[in-house]
C-alpha cells in the first residue's frame, strides 16, 4: 500500500479484515457469512482442517476464493474452484514424512522409536493411523498420543510420555498451535 497499492488494480488498496476463528466450525462458518457479506475477495483462512470441511458448501456458495492450510485431502475433492489448498493434502504427507525419516536412517541416524501426537479432529487421526502402520513397517516401536486441540491446554504430560518412552522423533498431525 505504501508503494501505491497494486499497479495491475490502478492502485488499488490491500484492506485486511482479521477474525479469530478460535478453532471453532460454527464460529468460523459466521465469520464466513458476514466477510462475504461485507464484499471481500478472498479467505485466507480458516486454517483447522474441521473449520473448512464444515463449512465447505458455504465457502463454495460465497464464491469467494479460500486459500488454506488444511491437509484434510475432502478441502479440495469436490472443489468448485473456490478452494485452494496451499500446503500438502494429507494423503500426500505422510509418505512425504516418512521419506525423510527414511533418509535420516541411510544418512545414519538409528531410529528405533517413534512418537505420533495426533489431535482426534480430521485429518488427524486418519494420518496418525498411516504414519504408525508406516513406522510399524519399518520395525520401529510406536508411541501414539491422540489429544483433542480443542480442550487440551496442557501438553507437559504429553511431552512426558514421550520422553518417558524413548522417542527419538515425534510426528503426527496437530493443530498449528499445539504443535507450536
Amino acid at each position: 500500500n505504501a508503494a501505491g497499492g497494486i499497479k495491475e488494480l490502478g492502485g488499488a488498496k490491500v484492506e485486511l479484515d482479521i477474525a479469530d476463528t478460535q478453532s471453532d466450525p460454527v464460529r468460523a462458518g459466521t465469520l464466513v457469512r458476514q466477510m462475504a457479506g461485507k464484499g471481500i475477495s478472498a479467505f485466507i483462512g480458516p486454517a483447522v482442517s474441521g473449520e473448512v470441511i464444515a463449512n465447505l458448501p458455504l465457502i463454495q456458495s460465497s464464491k469467494v476464493p479460500l486459500f488454506t492450510i488444511s491437509l484434510d485431502d475432502r478441502a479440495t475433492e469436490q472443489n468448485a474452484g473456490y478452494v485452494f489448498r496451499v500446503i500438502q493434502r494429507a494423503s500426500g504427507w505422510t509418505p512425504q514424512l516418512m521419506a525423510m525419516l527414511d533418509q535420516q536412517v541411510k544418512a545414519g541416524s538409528a531410529i528405533s522409536k517413534i512418537g505420533i501426537v495426533a489431535d482426534t479432529t480430521p485429518p488427524g487421526p486418519a494420518v496418525g493411523d498411516e504414519l504408525e502402520k508406516l513406522a510399524e513397517d519399518r520395525g520401529w516401536q510406536v508411541t501414539r498420543i491422540n489429544y483433542a486441540e480443542s480442550s487440551s491446554q496442557d501438553f507437559a504430560p504429553v511431552i512426558k510420555q514421550l520422553a518417558d518412552a524413548g522417542v527419538q522423533y515425534v510426528t503426527g498431525e496437530q493443530a498449528a498451535g499445539s504443535g507450536i
